[in-house]
């Protein structure tokens, strides 16, 4: 059996790692981030700590799309639903 003053320590250590995870939700809603980065390195470096670690994915970019009409063409509703719908095809 732990010593009472083990358990304590996990029984609170839970809840302060609860209760910084509600704080960081928090922050987020009233800062209107849709996510904020916790990193191992958050703490030890800073606001530079919220930078996250490279991940494999790549961004593949198609073939761009000539259109032949005018830039005020782009205010136009009718002819962009029309467009999407196109090219959703």
């Amino acid at each position: 059996m732990d010593n009472p003053r083990v358990m304590l320590d996990r029984y609170y250590s839970f809840w302060r790692n609860v209760i910084f995870v509600c704080a960081v939700v928090v922050w987020t809603i009233f800062l209107r981030l849709s996510l904020l980065s916790i990193t191992p390195t958050f703490p030890l470096l800073g606001p530079l700590g919220l930078i996250p670690f490279p991940s494999p994915w790549q961004i593949c970019f198609g073939v761009p799309i000539h259109l032949p009409y005018a830039a005020e063409a782009a205010n136009d509703s009718l002819l962009i639903n029309r467009l999407v719908e196109e090219f959703r095809e």
